[in-house]
């Protein structure tokens, strides 16, 4: 299983776990598929997410050893249109580096002015704990692997 995959794994446990709503959109083509498709529908996200609270939650999760390339959040202006359709609609992206081992939460309508504080084609672990909020972790009672700690889910 690619690391991409595993993150998505570990997000959807985690919300599991926690009791948080949480609905997978599968990315259209064959199970396995390598090739590009033409005249496929394009996800707005990842993942689609309730706590229990006020608002619903649109999920992208991004998994790279070191940096993310902005050009990489393919994503970004579908969600920034769904943000706001609704004042309800809380649309973020989750960014796992997998070097550095940690997780960081940022607003999808916040990145356009991210890429021009930092100035640069791409960002870091560094950078990210200086404008993100971290996802700490955790292990749950009688597990043996981390979760990620979700309660800014359950608003």
């Amino acid at each position: 299983m690619n690391p991409g995959k595993k993150f998505e794994q570990l997000f959807q446990d985690s919300c599991i776990i926690q009791g948080i709503s949480c609905t997978r959109l599968r990315d259209a083509g064959y199970r396995g598929e390598q090739s590009e498709r033409r005249f496929t529908i394009k996800n707005i996200c990842d993942f689609i997410c309730y706590g229990g609270g006020q608002y619903l939650y649109f999920i992208e999760l991004k998994s790279r050893k070191k940096a993310i390339p902005f050009k990489d959040l393919t994503q970004l202006d579908a969600l920034i249109r769904k943000d706001n359709e609704s004042h309800l609609n809380k649309c973020m992206f989750i960014f796992e580096f997998q070097e550095a081992k940690k997780y960081y939460i940022y607003p999808a309508k916040h990145i356009n002015s991210l890429q021009g504080v930092l100035s640069k084609k791409s960002f870091n672990a560094q950078d990210a704990a200086k404008y993100m909020a971290e996802i700490l972790t955790y292990i749950p009672a009688g597990k043996r692997k981390a979760r990620l700690c979700l309660d800014n889910f359950k608003d």
